[in-house]
């Protein structure tokens, strides 16, 4: 099947399903407890450290490293948790995803390692509607911005769609896409209406 000339891509963790997930819940009480562990401090002090991170290091790779966790180590919590398993099927997701890649190619650009995305987007039933996965990793200095570049070579018009602007968007921004912020806490800013906006706007 011949590719079409729009291209969708999408953050993974807080954007196609929720932040107040178990999953991403899971995987913060692992940082945190490593962060306590590393500096011989108490949870509640690793907290504060954990929240102060992003202000600093939008990047939570750089994040991880100032407080000793290599990005190999995070990457292997992503294993450890086995998130998939506290994830459902979504059918609305599922639904708009068969709507969206019926006019535009569909991509995921994740910081987590492909085995994550791979199960969790089986998981969330997602995963026949993606054309391909990216994971970010050494190689790529642990940032999205080659995928975005790579991406935007073969497509005149692209989305970015990411609930972290800093990671997620910004990058995009460098390479002509046209970005969308989710927060799937508001009624408005969702996935679903992110996902029926862009759809709208091709079909415009």
């Amino acid at each position: 099947m011949m590719s079409k000339d729009i291209a969708c891509v999408f953050d993974l963790d807080g954007t196609l399903y929720s932040q107040s997930s178990l999953a991403i819940e899971n995987m913060r009480k692992i940082v945190i407890k490593t962060i306590a562990c590393n500096y011989s401090i108490s949870i509640d002090e690793a907290i504060d450290i954990y929240r102060s991170l992003p202000a600093t290091y939008p990047n939570p790779y750089d994040g991880f490293q100032s407080v000793g966790i290599s990005p190999e180590k995070y990457q292997s919590f992503f294993v450890d948790i086995e998130g998939w398993k506290d994830i459902n099927t979504d059918s609305n997701l599922k639904t708009l995803f068969m709507k969206l890649t019926s006019l535009a190619d569909v991509f995921i650009v994740s910081f987590a390692p492909q085995i994550h995305v791979s199960n969790m987007l089986k998981a969330i039933g997602i995963d026949s509607y993606v054309l391909r996965t990216y994971s970010v990793s050494k190689d790529t200095e642990y940032k999205k911005d080659e995928f975005f570049k790579k991406i935007s070579e073969k497509y005149s018009t692209r989305y970015a769609i990411g609930d972290v602007f800093e990671n997620d968007l910004k990058p995009a921004l460098n390479w002509g896409y046209d970005i969308f912020l989710v927060d799937n806490s508001s009624s408005k800013e969702n996935i679903y209406n992110i996902i029926l906006k862009i759809i709208s706007l091709i079909n415009s």
